[in-house]
């Protein structure tokens, strides 16, 4: 197994480890550095394999590109693919908007009512199971909407982010979207 840890958390998980009795079997293999995009391993002081990380990146992915272009739509499939050339693409982040500490639901919680989640999903994307179990968890009830589903593509692109915009700020819904990409539905 590799964790990636910050580095001012490197002692601190390696003694962790160690009162598990892991610590014979626990070693630091590398760095992450900012100023080059290389995957380098280096043995006995020795560099043993470098390659540019967008190469390997692609490499890896290439399977499911070409299985995304025949499933989706290929136009899509493309552009994530190429994404991986740009080096300064943070990937999928958030920013959040609210409170982190605070929890919106708590109140609807409180009263006995499950506050309803969407899961906005594209076909193909994985992970809808364990986002609703996490809901679950946190009290809200889950709705799995993929946006090839009847309810999505009556509502048409625009309309759904505007009504699920609302839902947003209604406080009794909470949107979460997992989307890859819109341009497919707007043909």
């Amino acid at each position: 197994m590799v964790l990636q840890v910050r580095a001012d958390d490197q002692a601190a998980v390696l003694a962790c480890l160690d009162s598990y009795g892991l610590g014979d079997c626990s070693r630091v293999i590398g760095r992450v550095e900012q100023d080059h995009n290389d995957i380098q391993i280096i043995a006995d002081g020795r560099e043993q394999f470098r390659a540019a990380r967008i190469d390997l990146h692609r490499a890896w992915s290439e399977v499911s590109w070409k299985m995304q272009r025949l499933r989706d739509n290929p136009d899509c499939a493309d552009a994530e693919y190429e994404r991986i050339l740009d080096i300064t693409d943070p990937g999928l982040h958030a920013e959040l908007s609210f409170d982190l500490g605070e929890n919106p639901a708590v109140k609807a919680i409180l009263a006995g009512s499950r506050p309803q989640v969407a899961i906005l999903r594209e076909q193909g994307v994985n992970g809808q199971l364990e986002m609703a179990a996490a809901f679950d968890r946190a009290g809200f009830s889950a709705v799995d909407v993929t946006m090839r589903s009847r309810f999505f593509i009556s509502l048409g692109c625009g309309i759904c982010l505007n009504f699920f915009s609302s839902i947003r700020s209604d406080s009794r819904w909470v949107c979460v979207t997992v989307v890859r990409c819109w341009q497919h539905l707007r043909n």
